[in-house]
Parts: structure tokens; sequence; C-alpha cells
């Protein structure tokens, strides 16, 4: 471990009691040799074959099951696959296949007979009723299924989740883990940590923020470049942090660094209603409930299933508004003449520069004036047509093509041009942080009225709020906001 590592360290596992002494040469998870470039992939891949068999045995698990017990009762196979299809789908869309530090059986009760009664209630009941003549045998029909059904699918969850204990009790997949914190409950979590090999954490060191080197973050968004060598001098691949001895306005930041150089952080939440940015699925270790935080910058399945959104929705919105942007085209030719499409250089995902496109709404002038040039509205420069393309925002259609390039996305922070990007970066507290997901059409800030010449900080807080809370849900709402404002422009 570097200086600086130590300098921050408040006690380490050897010094502490009742904690293990590992020899910190040589914590789980590393190795005394330097790992080489071709090592890391290799441990990567490895790290992830024994998630993909946990999340495939229990999909298999739950969809024979239901088709099975739905094939004895109803005697239709194609009604039997449909079950048990829908059933592990509802089951992988609610997490019930995500892997858990604390794997009760107890906690699975409830979600496994609520999803079960749901996969019957859409397959047997709505898709496919029951004729009149059996309709009476119906009720009774759907609680022998919710209840057979639930006890299958929770009896054969026992072997998984004991081989899923024995496995991460192998000294080679413990997990080398900083507890964050110096109170009463960072202590209680770490001496539980001793305890439960199961969990396949094994605490190496304790780490208090308060003898932490460095400049404290002036914001909660803002980066914590000392904690993070830390976190890497220390080789830790799992951190705890106990909320309630960090400062809240420094605990998003903490998260983040965190996030960034373990890749798997846990949030100990004694204070109600304190949660960091990113927190997802609730736990418990030893009673002390903990939330899984996820970093906004890192590539997950839901943002890959974000960007399969926008190439669908965007390619067949082009295709239908297809006669609505040749009729804008020819409007624009007609009052601008040649220079149907502006280009512009725009600052997009992780500070990657590319062209975006629309209408043009202004008689052309200088590409420096254009790039520099906060906004325009002198009537000598914007026509009708530009003034109504702009008002209805039909200006921005081009934009589906960078979206459907991948440039975009429909929904995220608006991209701004390289020459303010390094303004306001250099001005505004957490301006860059903006850059952490792909910028979009429309966005949060946009939807609530900040757009044309309103304040960069306010922009940047609504922007940095929707990155941390990200949702499909909250992509369609603020999609469905954004038709009602194009739709009925008040105060207009």
């Amino acid at each position: 471990m570097g200086a600086q590592g130590l300098a921050a360290l408040g006690t380490t596992a050897e010094e502490t009691a009742p904690f293990r002494p590992v020899d910190q040469d040589r914590a789980p998870g590393t190795d005394r040799r330097r790992p080489s470039h071709r090592r890391t992939p290799r441990r990567r891949y490895a790290s992830r074959l024994p998630v993909a068999g946990y999340r495939l045995t229990l999909t298999l698990l739950d969809f024979t099951a239901a088709a099975g017990l739905s094939l004895v009762q109803a005697g239709v196979p194609a009604r039997a696959v449909l079950t048990g299809a829908v059933l592990a789908s509802l089951q992988a869309v609610a997490g019930g296949y995500r892997p858990r530090r604390s794997l009760s059986l107890v906690d699975e009760v409830m979600p496994t007979v609520a999803r079960v009664l749901l996969a019957d209630l859409a397959v047997n009941r709505v898709l496919l009723p029951p004729t009149p003549a059996t309709l009476p045998h119906a009720a009774l029909q759907m609680l022998e299924f919710v209840l057979s059904a639930s006890v299958l699918a929770l009896v054969g969850r026992l072997p998984v989740f004991r081989a899923a204990r024995r496995f991460r009790r192998r000294p080679s997949r413990l997990r080398a883990t900083v507890v964050i914190g110096s109170g009463t409950v960072a202590d209680r979590v770490a001496q539980h940590l001793d305890r439960c090999s199961d969990l396949g954490l094994t605490v190496t060191a304790r780490l208090d923020l308060r003898h932490l080197e460095g400049p404290l973050p002036a914001s909660a968004a803002e980066d914590w470049p000392h904690l993070t060598r830390t976190l890497r001098a220390m080789r830790a691949r799992v951190a705890l942090v106990a909320c309630e001895d960090v400062q809240p306005g420094q605990l998003d930041a903490a998260m983040r660094a965190a996030a960034r150089t373990t890749g798997e952080v846990w949030a100990v939440v004694t204070t109600p209603g304190l949660l960091p940015a990113g927190a997802r699925g609730r736990e418990y270790l030893d009673g002390i409930p903990v939330v899984r935080v996820l970093d906004a910058a890192r590539v997950t399945l839901g943002r890959r299933g974000k960007r399969m959104f926008d190439f669908v929705v965007a390619s067949a919105t082009a295709v239908l508004l297809g006669w609505l942007m040749v009729l804008c085209a020819v409007a624009v030719r007609l009052e601008g003449g040649p220079g149907v499409i502006f280009r512009q250089r725009r600052v997009g995902l992780l500070g990657r520069e590319f062209t975006l496109v629309k209408f043009r709404t202004v008689r052309p002038s200088s590409e420096h004036h254009a790039d520099t040039s906060w906004s325009v509205d002198d009537e000598r420069l914007v026509g009708p047509v530009g003034r109504f393309l702009r008002k209805t925002s039909l200006d921005e259609l081009p934009q589906l093509w960078n979206v459907v390039r991948g440039d975009m996305s429909l929904v995220g922070p608006r991209p701004e041009r390289p020459h303010f990007v390094g303004r306001f970066g250099a001005s505004v507290p957490n301006y860059g942080l903006r850059h952490r997901m792909p910028v979009g059409m429309t966005g949060w800030a946009q939807v609530n009225g900040l757009r044309g010449d309103t304040s960069i900080e306010d922009r940047v807080r609504y922007d940095n709020y929707y990155i941390d809370h990200w949702s499909f849900a909250a992509d369609l709402r603020i999609l469905l906001m954004t038709v009602r404002a194009v739709l009925v422009r008040e105060g207009r």
C-alpha cells in the first residue's frame, strides 16, 4: 500500500479487534505479482461466469416450475411454455435473479408468490381465459397453481443458495473490502463481515474520511480524487460506506469515488431518508439496512436497454414523421436558400465531440459566430420560418439521425458547443459531470423550462439529478412531458 493510502488509513484489520488478521500484500482478490494486461480480461470474465450461471439456474428453475404445473393442469404445451416464460420475465425485470450478498429464502417468499400470481393472471386469466364450462373451477385452479409453483420455486432455491454460499467461502473468491466510517455502525458491520464468510467479503482495511489527506470536494456531485487514489492504493474491490459517519454534503462524492474504484459499493443507511444517489436494492446485514450504489457512468444492462430503446423509437419516429421533415426542409430552402441542414460540433458522452444536425433557422453566418454566440434572437437573422421551427422545436427533428447513429439519446442532458463546455467547465461547479451519460434531444432540465437563455447552474443541477436517479420510468415521463410541451405551448 502506498504512503498516501497509509496516511489516510484509520485502522487496519490487523490492528483492530475483532478483525481477522490479513496480510495486506496478499489480500483476497490480489496477487504478489503485478497483474499483467493479459490477465485482467480473464479475471473479469471469470468473475462474470458464476453470476451468469446463477442467473441461468434460477431462470430455468422458475420456467420449469411454472411450465410443468401449467402443463399438468391444462395439458396445453403452448400455454405451459408461455406461463413459464412470463414468470421468468417478471422475475428478471423485478431483479429476482440479481445476485445478492445476503441470500435468504425468507426474503424470497412474498416476491415469488406475487410474481407467480401475476404470471398466472396474465396468461391463464387474461391472454387465454378459461371457458365458461371451467369457470367455476378457475379460482381453485389458480390457488393450486400459485401455491404449488411458489413452493417448487422456493424449494429449488435452497441448493442454489447453498452452492452460492460455498462458492463465496473459497479463499480465492473472497473480495477485499474496505469499510469507510469510524462509528459504532461501521464497527458492527465490519464484525459481521468477519463472522459471515458466506457473504464473500473480508475486511482488509478501515478508512476514516476525517483523516483523508487533501481538500474535500466543494459539493456533493464533484469528484474526490484523493479518496480515489487511496482506495486504489488499498486494492479494494468492495467498499461499504457508513452514511452516519460521512458529511451529507460529501456522501455522493464518496460514493462516486468508491464506485469508480472498487466496482461494488454498499451504503449502510441508518438515517431514514438519507440515501445516496444511485441507490438500488435494499438488503440487510445483521439487521442493518444497506443499499447497492451504482455509478451512473458505468455501462450496465439498463444502459444497453436504453440504447436499444432509443434506436427503435428514433427509427420509427423518423419514418412516421418523414413527410413532416420534408415539408420543413422545403420551407427552409425557400426562405434561406441552399444549406437546409445546419451542422455543428457538440460535446457528448465522456467529453467526445460529434456533429449535431438540425434544420437551419438562422440565415448563414460565419462558422466562428455560430460556435461562440450563445443565442441568436436578432430579427434580421431569424426569419418567419426559422422562428416557427424554433417555437415548435421542429428544427430538432434531424437529430433523430444522431440518435440512430448513437451520438445522442432521446433523453439526456442537452449537448453544448466545445467553446462553452470549456467556459462553463471552468466556472460552473459540477458541469463536467453532465457528460457521464449520453446527451439527449430532450431532458429533465428542458421539460422544467430550463432552455435557451436560462441559468446554467440550474441546468447542471437538474441534469446531474437526472443522471444520478436515472430509470426507464423517468425517461418515459420526460418524453411524455416533452410531447405535452410541444403540443400545448403554455404561456405563448
